[in-house]
Formats: C-alpha cells, sequence, structure tokens
C-alpha cells in the first residue's frame, strides 16, 4: 500500500474513534478513507446529512452526478446550499464516490 493509501487510512480511523460512531467525511479523500476502512457500511452513512453532497446521493443517480461534474457549477444551487464553485464541485465529487461505493457493494 502507497504512503497516501496508509495516510487516508489513518486519517479514517481517527475520524471513526468518536465512541464508535462515524463522524462525516468533510473531503473527497476522506469519503475515499472512510469507505476503504469501513467496506461494510453504507458510504451515505459517511455523508454529513445535511450536506448537499448527501441531496445529491439521494436523488441523483450516478450517470446524473457524473454528468453534473461535468459541467459548471449550478448558481442557483450554490446559491442554496452556500456553496462556492469549487465547493459544489467537491460536493458532486463525494456523491459521485458514495454513489459508485453503493453500485460496488451491490454486485
Amino acid at each position: 500500500m502507497s504512503k497516501d493509501g496508509i495516510a487516508s487510512l489513518n486519517l479514517a480511523l481517527i475520524f471513526m474513534q468518536n465512541s464508535g460512531n462515524a463522524l462525516p467525511a468533510l473531503t473527497p479523500r476522506e469519503l475515499r478513507a472512510c469507505i476503504a476502512a469501513d467496506p461494510r457500511t453504507g458510504p451515505s452513512t459517511h455523508l454529513a446529512d445535511d450536506s448537499f453532497a448527501a441531496w445529491c446521493y439521494d436523488n441523483l443517480s450516478l450517470k446524473e452526478a457524473r454528468s453534473a461534474f461535468e459541467r459548471d457549477a449550478d448558481a442557483d444551487e450554490c446559491e442554496q446550499w452556500g456553496l462556492t464553485g469549487l465547493g459544489w464541485k467537491v460536493q458532486v465529487e463525494m456523491a459521485i464516490i458514495a454513489l459508485a461505493a453503493n453500485a460496488r457493494m451491490s454486485i
């Protein structure tokens, strides 16, 4: 395993040591680490409940999320969720990561 992989797993373990409850991931890297550290838990549990990423996970297909990521940030969604364009992209990327992990679990 690479240094980045080990660092990501260590990061995930730190997040998960909160009385046995996983804290929500704040970045795509943290989300990947949480999913890698706990592959049997549904990936959406690592998304903050009130986040745009969680909304995308609940309301978009993987194909729709990938399509959204390929275009510019939606100004209305940015305003509604209090996000910058970059923050919007990060949230959509996190939804894609969680949706893809969920699809792998379903196979």
